[in-house]
């Protein structure tokens, strides 16, 4: 054989194993990996760095050889914990491996809050590009510039869980040209409390904020775009930390911002329901009725729930959907059993926020359904 055949034969030995791979055909895919990463987002630098875990799944090597893009998931971790405990609790990782999407876990700095909660309620964490949202959507943008060559821009998503949900909805509502669907898991509406006080108060029986005027409110801290935004919730009926009104009056927050969204009108275009269709909660407030209820009925080890879908006034896209879980406390519906805020019983929240998901991209707004 020919040197130059040689040199030929040898090039091809050593492309087969990464073409095989970017073909799919390599194998057994390893597990995912944690990468980690660091933000400041100013002075003083103790209390503005940020540390954060991004979750690269199984088969992200395989993906960067082939020019495959996938989707990215923010998720905000609740009081007390932490990027490895939510991911854990919720199992994100197992599932990102199995349907090839990144995951994004910021960590609140303990001397921001002891507890590691976010500050859901201090005016200048409910702003665009101001305090710990801007925080939040700076991290999310650094970890997708580091993975850029597979990063879908047009299929990023924001979930969190009591804490970490209230600030998914301030996330939603101040950037809807970044996520194109969002989920709010045991957590309260943007804006629910301006202060620590009623902080307080709105954990204990709800916001005393009407959810209309706070989804005038979120329209406008997005900059008015004609954007709608997609919304999951779910709440259990047991909560004993984050009352369930909370759940109610994120989900209306929401109807009222897609209502809005779409014509610029506060015109009940969303659902599509008149104006008629609406009944008073027991905090006093309107509720649009839902397009549609469905209840499951509990078994032994699974509890009993009801899902409420609100649709877009052609009835072809589901814009707000709400699961309420019977007897369910202060926990991820569906988490991993024997964890702290985890409720094994309900129903797998991680497999229904990411179907929820997958229906929704940026640049198509929502998918008909």
């Amino acid at each position: 054989m020919s040197s130059n055949r040689t040199r030929q034969f040898i090039r091809l030995l050593l492309a087969l194993p990464l073409l095989i791979a970017s073909l799919g055909f390599a194998g057994p895919a390893a597990a995912g990996q944690w990468k980690d990463g660091l933000y400041i987002a100013g002075w003083p630098f103790l209390l503005n760095t940020y540390a954060y875990k991004v979750w690269l799944p199984s088969g992200y090597d395989a993906s960067l050889l082939a020019g495959r893009k996938l989707p990215v998931m923010l998720l905000l971790h609740g009081c007390t914990s932490d990027p490895e405990n939510m991911a854990e609790v919720s199992r994100m990782n197992e599932l990102a491996d199995r349907e090839g999407f990144i995951v994004v876990y910021p960590r609140q700095p303990i001397l921001r809050n002891p507890m590691r909660c976010w500050n859901f309620y201090q005016p200048e964490n409910q702003a665009r590009d101001s305090g710990e949202p801007g925080a939040i959507q700076a991290i999310l943008q650094e970890a997708m510039n580091t993975y850029s060559r597979v990063v879908d821009r047009n299929r990023v998503y924001v979930a969190g869980i009591s804490a970490g949900g209230a600030m998914t909805a301030t996330m939603a509502a101040c950037y809807p040209e970044v996520f194109a669907a969002a989920a709010v898991h045991s957590g309260g509406m943007y804006k629910a409390a301006t202060d620590p006080l009623h902080g307080l108060e709105t954990l204990l029986t709800g916001s005393s904020a009407d959810p209309d005027v706070r989804g005038q409110d979120a329209w406008e801290c997005g900059g008015r775009r004609a954007r709608l935004m997609p919304l999951l919730v779910f709440h259990g009926t047991a909560d004993a930390v984050v009352n369930p009104k909370n759940g109610k009056q994120v989900a209306q927050q929401f109807v009222q911002l897609d209502d809005i969204a779409d014509d610029a009108r506060d015109n009940d275009s969303v659902p599509f329901q008149s104006p008629a269709g609406q009944v008073s909660y027991d905090d006093g407030f309107k509720r649009n009725l839902p397009s549609s209820t469905e209840s499951i009925a509990g078994t032994a080890d699974k509890h009993a729930y009801r899902k409420e879908s609100y649709l877009s006034a052609d009835k072809t896209k589901i814009l707000v959907q709400m699961y309420t879980i019977d007897g369910m406390n202060h926990a991820w519906s569906g988490g991993k059993p024997g964890m702290l805020f985890s409720d094994p019983q309900g129903p797998d929240a991680s497999r229904i926020t990411w179907d929820f998901f997958k229906a929704y991209t940026l640049d198509g707004n929502v998918a008909p359904r």
